[in-house]
C-alpha cells in the first residue's frame, strides 16, 4: 500500500527484524528475543512511519534470509541493509536490489562478521549499485581509518549516533568535515542515557552544521522506543528540521 498524497514521509532509517527461533550465527554474542514486523507496526503506530530500513541483524551474520522475507511484505515502503561476504559477486548483489537492498552494513563492534579489509572490496561494489555502506564504529576507529572512509567510492552512513561515538569536540569536528564533503551521512538514534544533556548537545552541533546528511533511525528494537526516538529528535532538531530529517532517507535510499 502506497502512502496517501497528502501524507508526509516518515522514514526509520534503521530497525532489526527478529525470527523466533530462526538460527544464530556462529559468531552472535546474544540470543535476541523475536521481534516481528507487526510487533514493529504496534510500537511504531502513535508515529505513524511511513518507510522503514530494515538493518541485518548482527545475530544473523551473512544470512539475510528474515530482512529479504520482511522486504518482501513490506515492498515499497522499505529498504534493507544486508550483511554480505566480501566475494560477493555482482550478479549476487543485483538480485538483492531488485529485493529492495540498498546498502552493506559493517559492524565493528564483537560479533560483528565484516573487517576493515573487506570495505574496500565490498565498496567498489556497492558504488557500481549506488548502494550506502553503514557503519556502526566508536570514535577511535573512526579517526584511525578516517583517510580510507574518505577514499571510499561510495556513499557513508556513520550509525546511531551519538551513542555509539564519543562526545570530544574533535570528533564533531572530523564528523562535520565528513558530511560537508558530501559523501557522508548521519543516522542519529536517541541514546539510551538521555538524561545526559552532552548528547543532546552533540546530535545539534551536527544538525545545526548539516541537517540535509543527517537521517533518523529508532533502532527498534534494541532502543527506547520509537515514540521515543522520534520525541528526541524533535527535542534536539525542533520541529521544523526534525521533519525534514525523517524524509532525507528518502534521497538516500530510496
Amino acid at each position: 500500500m502506497s502512502p496517501r498524497a497528502d501524507e508526509m514521509a516518515i522514514w526509520d532509517a534503521g530497525i532489526h527484524i527478529y525470527r523466533q527461533g530462526w538460527p544464530l550465527a556462529p559468531t552472535a554474542l546474544s540470543k535476541p528475543d523475536a521481534a516481528s514486523l507487526e510487533d514493529y507496526r504496534r510500537a511504531s503506530e502513535a508515529v505513524g512511519t511511513t518507510h522503514v530500513v530494515l538493518s541485518q541483524p548482527t545475530a544473523y551474520g551473512f544470512d539475510n534470509t528474515v530482512l529479504l522475507d520482511a522486504l518482501h511484505t513490506c515492498g515499497d515502503r522499505a529498504r534493507g541493509i544486508v550483511v554480505v561476504p566480501p566475494d560477493t559477486p555482482p550478479s549476487s548483489l543485483l538480485a538483492l536490489h531488485q529485493q529492495g537492498v540498498r546498502g552493506v552494513r559493517f559492524m565493528m563492534f564483537p560479533g560483528g562478521v565484516l573487517s576493515w579489509h573487506d570495505v574496500s572490496s565490498l565498496a567498489a561494489k556497492a558504488a557500481d549499485l549506488n548502494w550506502v555502506l553503514k557503519f556502526q564504529i566508536t570514535a577511535g576507529q573512526f579517526v584511525r581509518h578516517a583517510d580510507l572512509l574518505a577514499s571510499l567510492p561510495a556513499r557513508l552512513v556513520i550509525d546511531v549516533y551519538p551513542a555509539t561515538l564519543d562526545r570530544s569536540d574533535e570528533t564533531a569536528a572530523r564528523l562535520i568535515a565528513a558530511m560537508a564533503a558530501g559523501r557522508t551521512w548521519i543516522s542519529l538514534s536517541a541514546p539510551a542515557d538521555d538524561q545526559d544533556p552532552k548528547f543532546d548537545e552533540m546530535a545539534r552541533r551536527l544538525i545545526l552544521a548539516n541537517a540535509a546528511r543527517c537521517i533518523w533511525a529508532s533502532n527498534w528494537p534494541g532502543s527506547t522506543g520509537v515514540q521515543h526516538g522520534l520525541a528526541w529528535l524533535n527535542k534536539v532538531a525542533g520541529p521544523d528540521i526534525a521533519d525534514r530529517i525523517v524524509q532525507n532517507a528518502s534521497d538516500l535510499l530510496g
